[in-house]
């Protein structure tokens, strides 16, 4: 039995839930998160402390498995430097409608959603996130904290620096290299690097 502590209780936290649910002998056993008030039900789960509580719930109920549940990439960082050296575990997660090449590598935390696909000799940096049917294609790099959007390609032999978010169906073409903390639009066509 592999049980785990989800941060958030979000739209991408229901995603979370429903990927560890759906695999074999795992189970979530509480959410925690600072935005609702304890003992909200949400995703059928309790939400049983903030995340300042994860220290004495993880010993309390015997689980040091985390996941962070959060969209927004500069809280995963946050969270993930905040918890790191407490002994906790940080899996990384793919929903069973994915594909990850056996080519590919994944950082701690990192998600892959429904229907996303992940090439041979790419790498999905900790707590990266693919989003539902998106692509990050052959010899890529998704950095740590880094997010591809429902329906966004990343093509072959591209980089996506830390943090950056890539919207909702865009395109990042061959050889593209798109820097830290950059934001693309949904929908956009990117043919060359953006550093900023």
């Amino acid at each position: 039995m592999t049980d785990y502590i989800v941060i958030g209780s979000g739209s991408h936290a229901a995603l979370v839930i429903d990927t560890i649910e759906s695999r074999d002998g795992c189970r979530v056993l509480a959410l925690v998160e600072d935005v609702s008030p304890v003992g909200t039900i949400r995703h059928r789960h309790i939400i049983a402390g903030r995340i300042d509580d994860i220290y004495g719930l993880s010993e309390r109920i015997g689980c040091n498995n985390l996941f962070v549940a959060v969209g927004d990439n500069k809280f995963r960082e946050h969270t993930w430097l905040k918890l790191n050296h407490h002994g906790f575990e940080f899996p990384s997660l793919v929903h069973p409608l994915a594909f990850v090449s056996s080519f590919a590598r994944l950082g701690v935390g990192a998600y892959v959603g429904p229907g996303a696909f992940v090439g041979s000799n790419s790498a999905v940096g900790s707590f990266g996130i693919l989003s539902s049917n998106s692509i990050l294609n052959h010899d890529s790099t998704l950095h740590a904290c880094a997010h591809l959007d429902v329906n966004s390609t990343v093509r072959g032999h591209a980089v996506i620096g830390e943090r950056a978010l890539i919207g909702a169906g865009a395109i990042i073409m061959e050889h593209v290299e798109v820097g830290p903390d950059c934001k693309i639009a949904a929908g956009a066509l990117l043919s060359t690097n953006i550093k900023t």
